[in-house]
């Protein structure tokens, strides 16, 4: 997926339920009573005042309690009161009802899912946070144009030492990737479907004319929060007429650092199918080291260094390349990018065969399913 825009435009990727405390205050009933015998005498009517009469004697033994202590001008005893009934056993407390808080809106991370599930989880708006291969039924469609200029026209070719030129040119092209499931992915690429040049030789010349054209597959490894590592391999156009195909395979790995920063590296070796009898050494070896900066949510911007060379002649020297650029996300499903570079800025060795030179390129990209 990563390279997809670039294959497209190549030239030459709580609540917090706080436990409500319920404080439930049990209050038990103190049923109080006077014991009967416990109350003050009443007043005698007023008359003559009676001789004092001797104590009475002290009740029988057998008398019921509530007789003792009776005041001597009762005749019989007061009624017995009922104590009233105890009080219903408490039962088990039922807590009051909580109601649930209403759901914080969901604030996007770019460690991990998106709150809202979906396609949101798919395909996220951030660079950074999306997987390397695309998610199963979705469809990527890149449109994209590059332009190159060599560096300088009138160049020496280190292999014969004989002066020629290469003029400036104009490609459009485009590609197409699909998600076979969420692990695998299926990518058609059509880089230089119309060119248009200055002058011949170029990239628009009849063994320029389709080069990079072909198909891939990758495979995801590994699919962590914070790291990701998949497989890529496939067959392109290596050179337009006589036709020579070219196959490639490469590791692809990246790391998610920061929030905000994503680390990207690739080993890849690469040859002709059938190549031709004037290369001698035709397998070519590539390492790539990129950084992905998410300025904002919508805003990559992104560095990749790439040193490669012929694997048996690594000795004489190697090219590197380099490219950065940017990329706006208007949405999780549409996104636009800008890319510059140059194909060499070392010394050219003698086994290359390319041409040095400067470019640039602006892809669209749409994602659907």
């Amino acid at each position: 997926m990563e390279n997809r825009q670039r294959r497209a435009v190549a030239g030459g990727a709580v609540a917090t339920s706080a436990a409500v405390a319920l404080a439930t205050l049990a209050v038990r009933g103190a049923w109080a009573q006077t014991p009967p015998g416990s109350e003050e005498p009443l007043l005698q009517a007023p008359g003559p005042v009676a001789p004092l009469s001797p104590p009475a004697p002290p009740p029988d033994a057998g008398a019921p309690p509530h007789h003792a202590g009776a005041p001597p001008h009762l005749e019989a005893p007061p009624p017995h009161l009922e104590a009233p009934p105890p009080p219903p056993a408490a039962g088990p407390l039922i807590p009051a009802p909580v109601a649930e808080p209403a759901p914080a809106e969901p604030t996007p991370s770019m460690e991990g899912p998106s709150p809202r599930g979906g396609e949101f989880d798919r395909w996220p708006i951030e660079f950074v946070r999306r997987p390397q291969t695309l998610p199963a039924g979705m469809f990527e469609v890149a449109l994209g144009g590059s332009a190159f200029r060599p560096d300088p026209i009138v160049m020496v070719d280190p292999r014969t030492g004989v002066l020629y030129m290469f003029h400036p040119s104009l490609t459009l092209g485009g590609a197409l990737g699909y998600g076979m499931t969420n692990m695998s992915e299926f990518n058609l690429s059509l880089p230089r479907v119309f060119c248009f040049d200055t002058g011949v030789p170029s990239s628009c010349s009849p063994f320029n004319r389709y080069n990079g054209t072909g198909i891939d597959f990758e495979v995801a490894l590994l699919r962590a929060p914070r790291a990701q590592l998949e497989i890529q391999s496939g067959i392109s156009v290596g050179v337009s007429a006589p036709v020579i195909l070219r196959w490639f395979l490469a590791a692809n790995a990246k790391v998610l650092v920061a929030r905000w920063l994503a680390l990207r590296a690739a080993i890849e070796i690469a040859a002709f199918a059938n190549p031709p009898a004037q290369v001698p050494n035709p397998l070519i070896g590539y390492a790539a080291l990129g950084a992905d900066l998410q300025a904002t949510r919508q805003l990559r911007l992104y560095g990749v260094l790439t040193p490669w060379g012929s694997v048996g002649d690594v000795v004489q020297g190697i090219e590197l390349e380099v490219r950065g650029g940017l990329s706006f996300s208007f949405t999780n499903r549409l996104e636009t990018s800008l890319e510059v570079g140059a194909t060499s800025v070392l010394p050219q060795p003698v086994w290359s065969r390319s041409v040095p030179g400067r470019f640039a390129g602006a892809a669209l990209a749409l994602w659907y399913d």
